[in-house]
């Protein structure tokens, strides 16, 4: 998938789950996008096994993980329930190995 923002592009591999609540991915991808980020606003995450700090964007409604990507355990992009699934109808079609997305 390819992002943009404020003129500045960059695209990875994103993962859809439908099982997070929201989108997140990592402060680095951010900082090359020019997102500037105000290190007295991050929070806390919590996940199934852990917590981790981030940062919210609201313009893109991304939660930005303030550690560093591993290449071998991360994806770059993780599309959660919102606002995508708000946006979009995903459609599973298992025995296909496909899924298609309609605009609602």
């Amino acid at each position: 998938m390819t992002f943009e923002y404020l003129g500045n592009t960059t695209s990875f591999y994103a993962l859809i789950d439908s099982g997070a609540d929201f989108s997140i991915s990592f402060k680095e991808f951010g900082l090359a996008l020019g997102i500037k980020f105000d290190e007295d606003a991050s929070e806390e995450i919590e996940g199934v096994t852990t917590s981790l700090k981030a940062y919210e964007h609201l313009y893109l409604n991304v939660f930005w993980l303030d550690r560093k990507f591993d290449e071998g355990r991360d994806f770059p992009f993780i599309i959660g329930r919102q606002p995508f699934f708000d946006k979009f109808d995903v459609i599973f079609r298992q025995s296909k190995k496909k899924f298609y997305l309609e605009p609602v």
